[in-house]
């Protein structure tokens, strides 16, 4: 009897060990599956790619990221921006600045790449036809302000400017008087202030379309208003500027008849360009890219070129 006792004692033991041995079995928490980050990661992908990534059951995971991209392009030169972009050795040129943003789907993010394309090469000469010819400086004149001329057949407003450009030939000498050989390139502009020549687009037409010199006979009234120009010359080898012929013109100029001027500003530096046709309806353009300073402290200094010319 005491042996059976003990037999029972023995098993309600075991019952019980077994018992908890399964609950501690129950308590443990199955391994979580972990992964690693996706890879690789959105930095330059311009275009779709394919990211991967592994657990730690030794399992692989794929997906495609979206990669989307929204252009801008604002125009600009490279002086502006600080960039020899073509490497000539100047900042003349006009350019595209290109702003291409690119976007990851799942929430990557974005990142922007600027790019920059050439419009125009330009550099500080007159074209006339397929020949270039070197300008190095200018300056600006003011030799009259509101009025009219060949009784009233044609009127100015603003005040009456002479603007003029030079080679490297070229100097200016103590009266303000421009000496010397090589190129002259020279316009008569209107503008709303006798200190300043202004900013924007200013239409050349000759007035003889308005006014036939010859015969002293309007053809038709005309008002030159602000930003505008009724003259221009040029002279590529600057060696006679008198009327040797007694015939009222410089001898060695060529006329412009036509033309559009795009004046700019960068501080104290201007920006010209110009595209025309002369008198021999050669297409004409130049560029200018400096200092354009104010003569006008030379009192006996400036003319109109046009009453020497006709």
């Amino acid at each position: 009897m005491r042996e059976i006792k003990l037999i029972s004692q023995i098993l309600i033991l075991v019952f019980i060990l077994s018992s908890c041995s399964k609950d501690e079995e129950n308590d443990e928490t199955p391994a979580q599956e972990s992964f690693s980050d996706w890879s690789p990661s959105f930095t330059v992908q311009m275009s779709d790619f394919v990211q991967t990534r592994s657990s730690s059951k030794g399992t692989q995971e794929n997906r495609t990221i979206a990669v989307s991209s929204t252009s801008n392009s604002t125009e600009s030169n490279e002086e502006t921006e600080g960039i020899d972009e073509n490497q000539d050795d100047d900042l003349f040129d006009d350019m595209n600045v290109i702003e291409i943003t690119y976007t990851a789907s799942n929430n990557l993010g974005s990142f922007s790449r600027t790019s920059y394309e050439i419009t125009a090469d330009n550099d500080m000469v007159l074209k006339v036809g397929n020949s270039e010819y070197e300008i190095s400086n200018g300056y600006f004149y003011t030799w009259g302000g509101i009025g009219s001329a060949n009784d009233d057949c044609i009127t100015y407003e603003g005040y009456g400017t002479e603007l003029m450009f030079y080679g490297p030939d070229g100097y200016l000498d103590n009266s303000g008087e421009l000496q010397g050989e090589g190129l002259e390139l020279y316009f008569d502009i209107f503008t709303p202030s006798p200190n300043d020549i202004e900013e924007g687009e200013f239409q050349l037409i000759w007035d003889n379309e308005f006014y036939d010199y010859e015969s002293s006979t309007c053809i038709q009234p005309y008002t030159y208003s602000n930003k505008s120009s009724n003259y221009g010359d040029y002279q590529i080898f600057r060696e006679n500027v008198e009327d040797n012929d007694g015939d009222g013109s410089i001898d060695g100029m060529i006329q412009i008849k036509e033309g559009q001027f795009d004046i700019s500003k960068y501080g104290d530096k201007f920006i010209i360009k110009f595209v025309g046709v002369d008198s021999l309806n050669n297409q004409i353009s130049f560029y200018y890219n400096g200092l354009i300073p104010n003569q006008s402290n030379f009192s006996g200094k400036g003319y109109q070129r046009k009453s020497r010319n006709n």
